[in-house]
């Protein structure tokens, strides 16, 4: 639930005379306390590891019970750690149209400071399969099987965020609030699990909203999450527009042939005529102050272009010009990606030699791009992987992306 929302609800319930006051109490509450171990408000405010932090009244908890709960709709069905230290949490809808369906969430080590402590990227879902039907990926295999309220995508934060609480715990330490009690924090959450995030656009806003809420202190600004699309324009001129969060789109390709040949949302949404020219529009380089030489202070971060490297496809010298040219004055970093294979995968990666090549002309045009490493992939938890096909009963048809579906990616 978002501030908004539990604001509304105390002022329907009339348990508070100061609604607002007290939504501020219950947000906080709620988002810095492991309490999903129990479906009711008024059992996790009295059991003795919530009580003390709980300023919430037995009367408000009782009325809040009838109304509401903590259940976010999902259980956990698997933990997958790889050898490198991902984590690949499997989770099930429990609730909803979607009940029955499996959603994946990844948490992504990174190592940092002197201590060598480790902080984790958290990748959601923001739905059960996809509908871009992206021929590289392998949830696009599985079509659409639900999406996902904003409930069960924050649901997957709070249950990524309790299994790094219980590892520093068995590390001996506790973390404070300044690390909203753990030990092993997630620094950053991208939208780059199952599914197409601007094919749920109203129920990822509302869940942005809630994980950016700054006043319930989840230390999560809007430059801390990223959301991927595969490039649904009239999507991306509202997010850029409603949000502050970063932006990431799935390039892949330097033509329309080539771009339409694997991701048939390019047929909706050229790459030409449609997608460049509204990244061009909402992503300028920021203009040099005439008087000091600086740059413009930029609203946002530069817009991430993700550019999956496929061997004999997109990957000669030509695509890297190409590239260089079509991002001249764009305010962007180029993500270069390795493709991790999967089943009925028809592609093969680049090597590394056609990735340093790449990477080299790129930066001879004074591109700023990254080749981004490969983690999880031994457990099917790295990009492009995510899914079960065994798991994709009771299939829904959520329309293809060239028609007049949407497109998703994972």
């Amino acid at each position: 639930m978002s501030l908004s929302d539990i604001t509304t609800l105390l002022t329907y319930l009339q348990v508070d005379p100061d609604p607002a006051q007290k939504a501020f109490a219950v947000f906080k509450w709620l988002y810095h306390r492991d309490l999903m171990l129990s479906n009711s408000i008024f059992e996790a405010a009295a059991s003795r590891t919530n009580s003390a932090a709980c300023c919430l009244s037995r009367r408000l908890c009782q009325a809040l019970d009838a109304v509401a709960t903590l259940d976010d709709g999902l259980r956990l069905l698997e933990r997958k750690i790889a050898g490198d230290g991902t984590q690949k949490l499997v989770m099930q809808v429990t609730d909803g149209p979607g009940k029955g369906q499996a959603v994946e969430a990844v948490l992504i080590p990174m190592v940092r400071g002197p201590e060598q402590r480790p902080r984790f990227t958290l990748c959601v879902s923001s739905q059960s399969g996809c509908a871009m039907a992206c021929a590289f990926c392998h949830t696009g295999k599985m079509g659409l099987l639900t999406s996902l309220t904003a409930g069960q995508i924050v649901g997957q934060w709070v249950l990524a965020r309790r299994l790094g609480r219980e590892g520093g715990r068995e590390g001996g330490r506790e973390g404070g609030e300044g690390e909203t009690g753990n030990e092993r924090p997630i620094l950053r959450v991208v939208f780059m699990g199952m599914g197409e995030p601007f094919d749920n656009y109203a129920e990822v806003t509302k869940a942005l909203s809630i994980l950016t809420e700054q006043r319930g202190k989840l230390l999560l600004g809007p430059n801390k999450i990223t959301v991927s699309t595969v490039g649904l324009v009239p999507f991306i001129d509202r997010f850029v527009e409603e949000t502050r969060c970063m932006l990431a789109v799935s390039l892949h390709a330097t033509t329309d042939e080539v771009r339409s040949s694997f991701m048939p949302i390019n047929r909706r949404y050229p790459l030409s005529s449609s997608l460049l020219p509204s990244l061009r529009r909402h992503f300028p380089l920021p203009r040099a102050a005439t008087s000091t030489g600086r740059r413009e202070r930029r609203r946002r971060g530069p817009v991430a272009l993700e550019y999956l490297l496929l061997a004999g496809v997109n990957d000669d010298e030509k695509d890297a010009e190409r590239l260089a040219a079509m991002t001249e004055g764009m305010d962007c970093v180029i993500n270069l990606i390795h493709f991790n294979s999967h089943e009925g995968a028809d592609f093969l990666p680049a090597s590394p030699d056609a990735i340093r090549s790449f990477r080299r002309i790129l930066k001879g045009h004074g591109r700023l791009s990254t080749v981004r490493e490969s983690k999880g992939a031994e457990e099917m938890g790295a990009c492009g992987q995510l899914g079960d096909l065994s798991r994709a009963r009771g299939r829904r048809d959520g329309g293809r992306a060239g028609d007049d579906g949407a497109e998703s990616q994972a």
